[in-house]
């Protein structure tokens, strides 16, 4: 089973990313809470180890997709994954072994 915490978990964003972070089944959610207003720490695992437990949404009509994409454009967000976190390498071998947090160490 899955969970997807709404509005970027505030005001418990670094609980929520630590949940994320060790549980693969735990995703979060930026609806309704405006990328100008993300936490930094978020900003910072969407770089890292969150990059595909992250959803954007924007809970429209409560904001609008332009200006949060305008938003987003203006995150110090990165565009590439390095190799060490490829996108080809199969969950199986960064998660540890007791299911928890990766093994590997994402830059």
């Amino acid at each position: 089973m899955n969970f997807v915490a709404a509005h970027t978990g505030w005001p418990w964003v670094e609980e929520l990313i630590a949940l994320g972070w060790k549980h693969r089944n735990v995703y979060i959610a930026t609806t309704a809470h405006a990328p100008r207003y993300w936490d930094p720490k978020l900003i910072a695992y969407i770089n890292t180890r969150g990059r595909d437990r992250v959803l954007f949404g924007t809970d429209y009509p409560v904001l609008g997709h332009k200006e949060c994409m305008d938003q987003v454009e203006e995150l110090d967000l990165r565009t590439s994954r390095s190799s060490a976190c490829s996108a080809t390498t199969p969950p199986s071998s960064t998660a540890s072994p007791d299911g928890g947090a990766p093994a590997d160490s994402c830059p």
